[in-house]
């Protein structure tokens, strides 16, 4: 788990904290029959609900500091390493170190090293020239840290006063005689799930959520020490030139000087590249540099790189204006979209824990609906959908064992030994569905079936089947929650899940799920909100009853007698769309 999930599912915990307290069958008789006396009783424990509270903060946030100071040291090693590759491509073109008596020393040892492919993460640490960087490193974690501390703390005020809120209005609603206290709770919880909990007010008196707050505080902080790394390596390398970083949809004050070169000291003029072509570069006070929605303002995802004249080159091609503008409006709506499931997800999560079964069925509805915009978006867009975004944290107990455990025909399946390839150091989303692909092209065209499995901690492994089955069970408790895909080879092609995949998906709590034939991709998401009370009855329904139904109901859509391919698919379909969670079938790309 990130740091920024570890706020949002800090803010989900309070939140479904909140609606506990508030239980419609523990609450509705006393407040019904006297409003006030209700309101005082429930304003009393305020304190109480504050109290423990504060206890899930400080045990959900423990990591925060220790995670921060990785991240930020990541980031360093990140630009260094890329800097790094930069200069060695310098001294292999003929670059000229620097005279200077007192940097031509580390330079030469660093040449050195770039050429004999000595460079690691140590390479610069013990440099004199370094030390404005570490203690630059030093401010800027000790100011993130102490923003975060204070946004546990603002969110700590905000759970107390949005409980208040919560028990005088419906209190109000009850004395109007306007509303039951189930719908005058279930009203206030509502607006409570679409409000967010609050994480910082800013000198205007605008409110941030912990989502939007704490993202802009980690993009600032990686950022900061990202382009002060940057810097200080140009100083280094004796360097004034840096080339801006281009990417897809950006903000219009960044746009123009996307891929353009700028100069540190704040000089105007041109230089020539690599190639021998003439380039302009313009101060970086004369960019929308210090803007708040400019370069490198809030929220910016640009960085700077060094730029060496007579040896680099313009590293890519900007994307055009109209089409850097659709990519932008798009990318804000999809957010859109996407807050608008989170937000119908956590009323559903909320009024689960208030005991409102009636208000979670309208809001699970809600889910639908968002989660059908999302995806017609999606693919009238071709953009990327992203369900890290649209997921929210509940709280789930672990799973007694696993699928095969429990399986005879799992037991049947010849499965070599579970083989660790490899290990993930960062848990991206993004990066975890790319490992997938890449091994999902080395196993497609395969006989026989091949597992990879990409575990909570990162470690990946390797799991060879049968020419129709794999079995994974010998990885026990490490498939709960992990990231796994798997072939289909070309005489069992087409198929989609079979009820043991989705047996197996539900009761492990797979991350995210992908079979691959040589036709189609299969994809199961946001498995968090399956419901899993009973895992054992969950099962017995993929196994028994409701997979028969839902074939039964394949094979009757329509006139026209329905392919394997698509019965299979459609199956799929209808179990998603009964247990809440996101399927689809996509034509694979060779």
């Amino acid at each position: 788990m990130s740091m920024k999930e570890r706020y949002l599912a800090l803010e989900d915990t309070l939140l479904d904290m909140i609606a506990s307290h508030v239980k419609i069958d523990e609450n509705a008789q006393e407040a019904e029959a006297d409003p006030e006396k209700w309101k005082i009783k429930k304003i009393s424990e305020a304190e109480n609900l504050k109290k423990e509270a504060r206890k899930e903060i400080r045990k959900q946030l423990a990591a925060v500091p220790e995670e921060l100071e990785t991240e930020m040291e990541a980031a360093v090693d990140r630009e260094t390493a890329r800097t790094a590759e930069q200069f060695q491509q310098a001294v292999k073109g003929g670059l000229k170190l620097p005279t200077a008596a007192a940097v031509t020393k580390a330079l030469r040892q660093t040449a050195e090293m770039v050429t004999s492919g000595q460079v690691n993460d140590d390479t610069f640490k013990d440099q004199p020239d370094l030390d404005p960087l570490k203690a630059a490193m030093e401010f800027f974690y000790g100011q993130t840290r102490d923003r975060l501390n204070l946004t546990a703390a603002t969110m700590l005020k905000s759970v107390k006063h949005e409980y208040c809120n919560l028990i005088y209005s419906t209190a109000e609603q009850l004395v109007d005689g306007e509303k039951t206290y189930q719908e005058a709770m279930r009203s206030c919880i509502t607006r409570l799930a679409n409000n967010n909990l609050t994480a910082f007010t800013d000198k205007v008196g605008r409110e941030w959520s912990p989502e939007a707050y704490v993202s802009m505080l980690l993009k600032t902080a990686n950022k900061n020490v990202t382009n002060l790394t940057s810097f200080a390596n140009m100083d280094r390398y004796g360097y004034d030139l840096a080339q801006v970083s281009n990417h897809a949809g950006a903000r219009p004050k960044c746009y123009p000087y996307q891929g353009k070169l700028v100069s540190k000291s704040g000089k105007s003029g041109t230089c020539e590249d690599g190639n021998g072509n003439r380039v302009q570069y313009v101060g970086f006070g004369d960019t929308s540099y210090g803007q708040p929605d400019g370069l490198l303002g809030i929220n910016c995802g640009h960085y700077l790189f060094p730029f060496m004249p007579g040896v680099s080159t313009i590293t890519s091609e900007v994307q055009p204006k109209g089409e850097n503008d659709l990519a932008y409006a798009q990318s804000q709506k999809q957010r859109e979209l996407e807050r608008a499931v989170r937000k119908a997800k956590r009323e559903k999560s909320m009024a689960e824990n208030a005991n409102d079964a009636e208000g979670a069925k309208a809001a699970a509805e809600k889910v639908k609906i968002g989660q059908k915009k999302l995806r017609k978006f999606i693919n009238e867009s071709g953009r990327t959908r992203r369900y890290d975004r649209e997921r929210v944290f509940v709280k789930q107990e672990k799973p007694p064992g696993t699928l095969a455990a429990k399986s005879a025909y799992y037991d049947s399946i010849k499965t070599s030994k579970p083989v660790k390839v490899g290990q993930l150091t960062r848990m991206d989303p993004e990066i975890i569905e790319k490992v997938l692909k890449a091994y999902e092209n080395q196993i497609v065209d395969l006989d026989y079936e091949v597992g990879i499995v990409i575990t909570q901690s990162g470690e990946v492994y390797r799991v060879k089947g049968e020419n129709a089955s794999v079995n994974l069970s010998q990885l026990g408790d490490k498939l709960f929650k992990a990231s796994v895909t798997h072939n289909h080879p070309a005489e069992e092609t087409r198929y989609s899940f079979s009820n043991f995949d989705l047996s197996e998906a539900i009761r492990n709590r797979f991350e995210l799920f992908r079979g691959v034939d040589e036709i189609y991709e299969y994809e199961m998401r946001v498995l968090a909100d399956t419901p899993i009370n009973n895992g054992e009855k969950i099962y017995n329904e993929f196994r028994g009853e409701y997979y028969y139904k839902a074939l039964d109901k394949a094979w009757k859509k329509g006139d026209s007698f329905i392919k394997e391919e698509d019965e299979f698919h459609w199956i799929n379909e209808s179990i998603a769309e009964e247990y809440g969670y996101e399927y689809c079938r996509r034509s694979r790309k060779k």
